[in-house]
């Protein structure tokens, strides 16, 4: 394992504990294990939680994917995408 066990602890802390997933989220994407969680996973589950109440995604709009894309891919497709509905995520 390359990650340490602090760290996919603190991840895995976030997944159940902030987002309320399943801990096999974690187990068929273990990946995600390797992102920054203050640089890659918080800020972009924020703003997943963000387009979800206002009804700008579906519940089955893939979060691993919006998590896995480069930076560019992001922005272009889910932060500017929705900026006029939710101009708070350029904030987050």
């Amino acid at each position: 394992m390359v990650s340490s066990e602090h760290k996919i602890m603190r991840v895995m802390e976030f997944f159940v504990n902030k987002m309320g997933w399943d801990s096999s989220f974690l187990a068929r994407s273990p990946i995600l294990i390797g992102f920054s969680l203050e640089k890659r996973i918080v800020p972009r589950c924020a703003m997943y939680q963000v387009l979800l109440l206002k009804g700008l995604i579906k519940n089955s709009f893939n979060l691993t994917t919006m998590l896995k894309k480069l930076e560019k891919w992001f922005l272009t497709k889910v932060v500017n995408c929705h900026e006029e509905e939710a101009p708070e995520l350029l904030k987050l």
